[in-house]
Order: C-alpha cells, then sequence, then structure tokens
C-alpha cells in the first residue's frame, strides 16, 4: 500500500488509516474533498496535512471492510432498474456541487420536495453513492418476488433486450420483435392468441420512468449532459461576481483569403467572457487555435482597448471595454487540451486560480456560446455572400460560398472588432436581481458598475511580465563554462560560486528567440545573455540545425583524424622496426659528442 504522499493524483481513491477510511472526490490547490465511508457524513474539505499518513486502498477492500456486496445492474429486473435510476435522478444535480456547501444544502431541500421524500433520504442516496460510486448502491433490497403472468415475463424480457439499451429502438418496434420471439410457433407463424399492445403499452408505463428511460437508453453520461434536471441557477452558480473569465473558441461561418486573392479557409476566434456580466474581457483572431491564439488572448485582455480599437478604425470611450492592464482572478475553462498545457497552467504563478468545468455541464459554457452566437449572427447578416456559411448552401441551384470569399483575415478583424464594441454595449443580457435599476442591462452596464464597487476580483499585471509568465519553461544547470539551457550557453555577471556548484534550475526561455532566458527564482525573473553569440536572434529549432550540421563536420573530422592516426602509427612502427641497432652506448661524454655534432650542423 501506497502513503498518499507518494501519489501524484489521489483523486476518487480510497485512504485509510487505522478505523478511518474516506473517500477522496475532489483535489484543489494544498486541499481534499473528502467523504467519510463509514458514517453517512456530507463531504468535507481537508489540508493536505490532515491525511498524509493515510494509506491508499482498494475498492474490493473497501467492499471487504465494509462486508458490502453490490449487484450488477444488468442483472435487475426492469423494475429494480426503475428504482435505481430515479434514485440517482434524485441526487444528480447535487453530484456535480459536492464541494460548495451553500449550494449542496440548497440542492438537498429541493430534490427534497422535488421528489416528494425526506432530506434525510436523499442524503443517505448521495452519500452512498459518493462512497462507492456505483448507482447499484441505489437498488432497491427485496425480500419477496412478485410472481409475474407469462405475458409479464415476456414484456419484461423484451423490454430489456430490445428497448432499455443504446439502439433506441421504438416501442412498436420492440412488441413487434417480442411477437415474432415469443409468440410465434416453430414455422415462425404468429400464435392465435398474443398479448394486444395496448396490455403491452400498459405494462409499459406502470414499470417505466423518464429517467429509467433516458439513462438505458442515452447512457448516464449523456443523461447527466443533455437531460438531467437543470434546477439550479447555472454558470451564476459558479460566477457569484466580475473576474470570472470563461474561456472558448470556434471556427467562423466565413471563408477568407490572402492579399493576392487564394483562398484560406475559415479563421478562429477565441474569447474570454466575464461569466457575472456577460462582457467580453478580450479576443483573438488566427488561422490556427491552440495555444498560441490563448496566448494573443490573454495579452489582448489587457490591451489599452482604445488604442486598440483605434487601430481598426473604430473610437470607443473608456468604459466600453475594459482595459488598464487587468487580469480576471479566476479562468474558467472546459477541459480542453490547450487550457490543460503547462504553458497555460503557468498563468497561475500570477495569482490567478484556473478552474476546469466538470464534466457534463454544457449549460455552464452557456454565456460564452451566446457570445459567439451573437457576434456571428451580427457579422453574418451584414456581410451577406462575402464568402459567408449559410444553411442553405447545399441547396439545388445555390453557389458555393467559397467562390464568393472577399475578405482578408486584416479585414475581417475590424468586423470582428466592430461586433464585439456592439456586443458590449447593446446586447440586453439577464441583469442579476440585485442590479435592477441600478444600471443598465447590458454587459459593459453591468460590469462597470460592479467594478466601481468591487474591483478585487481583477489582478493588476502587466504585458511585460505575462510574456515571462507564458514562456516555456525547462530545467537548466550551472556549469563551469556556463548556464546550459537546451544545449546553450548562458552567463549572467552577479552570478559566480553557482557555475561551480552545478545546480539545477527551472528556467524559462523563447524557443523563437534564444538570445536570452530567465532563471526563475523566487518568484523573479532574472536574465541571462548568450555566451555563443554567434546564435543569437536565431530560434531553438534554427540552432538544432546549426549544432546538428556542426556535429556533423566535427564527426567527419573525427573519422580522417582516426584513419589518420591509424596510417601514422603503421608509418611510425616501420620506422621504429627499421631502427634496432647494435650499438654500446657511452653516457660519459655526452657533452663532448654533442659539441662534436654541433659543429657538423649547416647554418
Amino acid at each position: 500500500m501506497l502513503k498518499i504522499g507518494v501519489l501524484l493524483s489521489v483523486k476518487n481513491k480510497i485512504i485509510k488509516n487505522k478505523d478511518h477510511i474516506f473517500r477522496v472526490l475532489e483535489v484543489k490547490d494544498n486541499q481534499y474533498l473528502i467523504v467519510d465511508c463509514k458514517k453517512i457524513r456530507m463531504p468535507k474539505w481537508v489540508l493536505k496535512d490532515e491525511i498524509k499518513d493515510y494509506v491508499v486502498i482498494t475498492e474490493e477492500e473497501l467492499l471487504d471492510t465494509l462486508n458490502v456486496s453490490l449487484c450488477n445492474y444488468d442483472d435487475l429486473d426492469n423494475v429494480d432498474k426503475k428504482i435505481t435510476n430515479d434514485r440517482f435522478g434524485s441526487i444528480s444535480i447535487i453530484i456535480n456541487s459536492i464541494g460548495d456547501y451553500q449550494v449542496r444544502t440548497s440542492l438537498l431541500k429541493l430534490c427534497s420536495d422535488s421528489y416528494k421524500v425526506s432530506v434525510e433520504t436523499i442524503r443517505s442516496r448521495l452519500w452512498n453513492y459518493l462512497v462507492f460510486q456505483n448507482i447499484c448502491v441505489l437498488a432497491p433490497n427485496k425480500n419477496e418476488t412478485k410472481v409475474l403472468s407469462n405475458d409479464e415475463v415476456n414484456f419484461k424480457w423484451a423490454l430489456n433486450k430490445y428497448f432499455y439499451n443504446g439502439l433506441e429502438l421504438p416501442l412498436v418496434e420492440t412488441y413487434r420483435r417480442m411477437l415474432k420471439d415469443k409468440y410465434c410457433d416453430n414455422e415462425g407463424k404468429l400464435l392465435n392468441e398474443v398479448p394486444s399492445y395496448r396490455k403491452f403499452y400498459y405494462y409499459f408505463t406502470k414499470t417505466n420512468s423518464k429517467t429509467n428511460e433516458l439513462i438505458s437508453r442515452k447512457g448516464k453520461g449523456k443523461f447527466l449532459r443533455d437531460y438531467r434536471p437543470l434546477l439550479g441557477e447555472g454558470v451564476r452558480d459558479f460566477c457569484k461576481n466580475i473576474g470570472y473569465g470563461m474561456f472558448d473558441s470556434t471556427i467562423c461561418d466565413i471563408y477568407l483569403i490572402n492579399e493576392y486573392g487564394e483562398l484560406i479557409g475559415r479563421p478562429v476566434l477565441t474569447a474570454c467572457v466575464d461569466g457575472y456580466s456577460s462582457m467580453c474581457l478580450g479576443y483573438s483572431l488566427g488561422l490556427v487555435g491552440g495555444v498560441k491564439s490563448l496566448k494573443k488572448l490573454i495579452f489582448n485582455i489587457v490591451e489599452d482597448k482604445q488604442l486598440w480599437c483605434s487601430k481598426f478604425g473604430v473610437n470607443i470611450e473608456d468604459n466600453d471595454w475594459i482595459n488598464n492592464n487587468l487580469l480576471p482572478h479566476k479562468f474558467i475553462t472546459d477541459r480542453g487540451r490547450d487550457y490543460l498545457s503547462q504553458n497555460f497552467s503557468q498563468l497561475t504563478d500570477l495569482g490567478i486560480e484556473i478552474i476546469n468545468l466538470p464534466p457534463y455541464r454544457p449549460e455552464l459554457k452557456g454565456i460564452v456560446e451566446k457570445f459567439f452566437d451573437l457576434v456571428q449572427n451580427t457579422y453574418k447578416k451584414a456581410l451577406g455572400d462575402k464568402g459567408v456559411i449559410f444553411s442553405y448552401f447545399q441547396e439545388r441551384g445555390s453557389v458555393d460560398y467559397r467562390l464568393k470569399a472577399t475578405l482578408t483575415l486584416e479585414e475581417f478583424e475590424k468586423v470582428i472588432v466592430n461586433c464585439i464594441v456592439h456586443y458590449n454595449k447593446s446586447i440586453v443580457v439577464n441583469i442579476p436581481y440585485e442590479l435592477v435599476g441600478k444600471c443598465k442591462p447590458v454587459p459593459n452596464g453591468i460590469f462597470n458598475y460592479v467594478m466601481k464597487n468591487n474591483s478585487d476580483t481583477f489582478i493588476k499585471v502587466n504585458k511585460d511580465l505575462i510574456a515571462k509568465t507564458l514562456l516555456s519553461r525547462c530545467e537548466g544547470q550551472f556549469k563551469r563554462n556556463g548556464l546550459i539551457v537546451n544545449g546553450i550557453r548562458y552567463r549572467n555577471i552577479s552570478y559566480k560560486d553557482e557555475y561551480l556548484e552545478g545546480k539545477k534550475v527551472i528556467v524559462a526561455y523563447d524557443s523563437n528567440d534564444v538570445s536570452k532566458v530567465f532563471l526563475i527564482e523566487n518568484g523573479n525573473y532574472i536574465e541571462f545573455e548568450l555566451i555563443e553569440k554567434e546564435l543569437k536572434d536565431k530560434t531553438l529549432e534554427e540552432v538544432g540545425v546549426i549544432k546538428m550540421n556542426k556535429n556533423k563536420v566535427i564527426n567527419e573530422a573525427k573519422i580522417v583524424k582516426c584513419k589518420s592516426s591509424i596510417e601514422i602509427q603503421k608509418v611510425l612502427d616501420e620506422l621504429v622496426e627499421s631502427f634496432d641497432k647494435d650499438v654500446e652506448i657511452d653516457v660519459k661524454n655526452v657533452r663532448k659528442n654533442r659539441r662534436k655534432e654541433v659543429k657538423k650542423e649547416v647554418l
């Protein structure tokens, strides 16, 4: 068994220490959300140090310790499946908010009222599911079995085989297949007496529930994502104030050309929208998405928007679009690869908290998706047939929209800037009740009002610090010939003994320019200059090619040297062999003999 401190990730792990057993539900910074596996208690947040001595155990050990045996979901009959799924449906909306005490308490009462059961019952179901992470823990435990008629047995069999699965067969088709399988003779002819569809339908309605049907036919994941009751406030459960930047990107519904009139495809629009006010805080537009577009977006958020818009011929007031080098204190993203990258996560060094949305919660992205819809609908109406994609393009006789492409990327960005400015000050949004009558129900109206009274939800930064924070990072090492980073030598005259100590450090670097790197030390970025000046202004890729070519030349020279060494050794061996003489040496008259030989030398 491993101690919890040894593991890189303990989320959803079961931990034990003596008689105490917990399951870790969430991990946030230095805190763990745990639930007691022995006592019906709601989850609580604890510090990592409180459970550092706990060891991880398996699911099987948990079941053995608690003397619990879980059934197989597929072995349940239709009635029990209905009950099980209904019970799960009664707690499903609480699961994703389990770590928020206030939201959890409100939802417990809400689910109790909605499903006509006590709060204690809801709490018990929730606790059981969180502990065992298995829907079968909610299955009924029956001591007696109801005797079914032969038709009811067939009904249950047919529904389980043909209806409650991923095939999504209609109920009528399920009935037909049941008659074929259960009510035909050996020759495949229908028997004289068969149950009516009305009787079959009655049994179905008696044993079925909508929750059971959706989970069985669509799957639990799709149920949670697309069908579960939405009884909370949605995004405002997450975004309780301004300063919650929601990130997302979309491919624009338009084809663009370059300056030579060549088709270059569709651009990618990446945006950050404040989750509370719906105001667009910044954007980036380009032909590629990914980490590159995210970096451009971060810089755009802190831009002087008046100066930025003026580049596109758009004049705005200071309050039309926020600037002043401010970043929201929380970044809310989906679980996209780019948002989980090392570069993006480094923004936490600035004091920003990055929150990844829980799965199956599409309503939480509704604000930023609505922003994209409104912006796209605005420019699509204005641009008409200038490369814009419309749904009717496939109709017979319609012209391929790609042939109508007119705008370059630079021209289209002017359109986007105008659309965002219009959106921020004109689009009516769902204003919070507490702000009714205090400000205009438009994004920048809500944002500016709250900003005047509460600016603590934004972090003051500058572009230089952001640029350094977003640099790639790697391990460097001090050596006698400099700080070695990516095989390249750097120096800083303020450092002396470090070059002799051989210490390994974390370094930030720009792969597009190797002229300098930054040693990260106590949150500071200390610049080191390039020693090998011939590599100045080169990219890391170019340096790799240069070094590869250099090594190639050196290796070729080494081969020549090796061959030459072998040849000279052969010559010398032959000479040495020819020098063998049988001579008696007199060591007493060396000086006399030397003077004699000097006189023989010709000047």
